[in-house]
């Protein structure tokens, strides 16, 4: 099975270059395009992630987190 962290980090990997793209906008070298794409995969690995965790609630899976 996938592991059930891969969209977690590909979600935080995704921020980050939304974060240095951005910079980049306003420092006037960025590329729209690049930050678009750096968006879309935090919407869809944040997405993922919260429906795995969702998933394994139900399933009665996931550890505490305390």
């Amino acid at each position: 099975p996938p592991s059930p962290v891969l969209p977690a980090v590909l979600a935080v990997a995704g921020l980050l270059v939304l974060l240095l793209e951005v910079a980049q906008l306003l420092a006037g070298r960025g590329s729209v395009l690049v930050a678009a794409v750096a968006l879309l995969g935090v919407v869809l690995g944040a997405t993922a992630a919260l429906r795995r965790r969702a998933a394994a609630r139900e399933d009665g899976t996931e550890s505490s987190d305390a």
